[in-house]
């Protein structure tokens, strides 16, 4: 290689390593800012207890897909990205898993998909590879007050 090409290979990888870097730093700042708001919406009710998490996690909820926080507690989804946001545990009304979610396959890892009772979908997949997620937000719902046709006519 001449002295030219070796100098504008050596700028390249001079200007991805500072990229990369200042990328990397925004990127924790993001997370310890999300963990931090985290901490704080807990702290708000001492009697919250957390079941699963903190965890990164990416969301996809519409066309929007982005990084996120995720955590469970006895009486809520927390997820925070951007914004705090939450998902009432006795608002969910599906709970389920598939590895496709809305067109998208991401590398095989199961997607943990929410139907609320007004009809929103919303995706995660956690990042740190924690799987079991359905089955951590199934176990901690309420349990739904349902009454059989049997049972009613047993009554009678």
């Amino acid at each position: 290689m001449g002295p030219i090409v070796l100098s504008v290979v050596l700028g390249v990888a001079a200007v991805q390593g500072v990229m990369w870097t200042l990328v990397n730093r925004r990127t924790r700042q993001r997370l310890s800012d999300q963990q931090n708001g985290l901490a704080a919406e807990l702290a708000k009710d001492p009697n919250e207890r957390l079941l699963r998490g903190p965890t990164r996690a990416r969301i996809r909820r519409g066309h929007v897909d982005t990084h996120c926080t995720l955590a469970l507690t006895d009486q809520r989804l927390l997820f925070f990205s951007r914004a705090h946001e939450q998902i009432l545990l006795t608002e969910i009304s599906t709970v389920g898993s598939n590895v496709w979610f809305r067109g998208e396959f991401r590398g095989g890892y199961e997607w943990l998909i929410i139907t609320t009772q007004n009809g929103d979908e919303v995706g995660f997949i956690s990042i740190d590879g924690d799987g079991g997620w359905p089955n951590a937000v199934r176990e901690a719902m309420p349990q739904r007050n349902s009454v059989s046709l049997d049972s009613k006519a047993d009554a009678k």
